[in-house]
């Protein structure tokens, strides 16, 4: 069974933050595992809801390089 969307995106979340603690503390290695289980978990999301996270990906970034940079803001 699929956990809540919220519980998956607040598990994101979490090893985004330890993510960021890695880099504060600038430990290279562990910032590279937690953005890896970022990746593995946004991954197991997207397969638990049938999304082609890879076609998504492609389309996303094609959208982008057309958008003007910034979109029009200052920053």
């Amino acid at each position: 069974m699929l956990r809540k969307t919220g519980t998956l995106i607040a598990l994101i979340h979490s090893e985004l933050s330890e993510a960021l603690e890695a880099h504060r503390e600038g430990d290279v290695e562990n910032f590279a595992e937690e953005m890896a289980d970022v990746v593995i978990r946004v991954a197991d999301l997207c397969g638990g809801y049938g999304i082609d996270l890879e076609a998504a990906i492609v389309a996303k970034m094609e959208r982008n390089r057309q958008r003007p940079r910034l979109h029009g803001k200052r920053y």
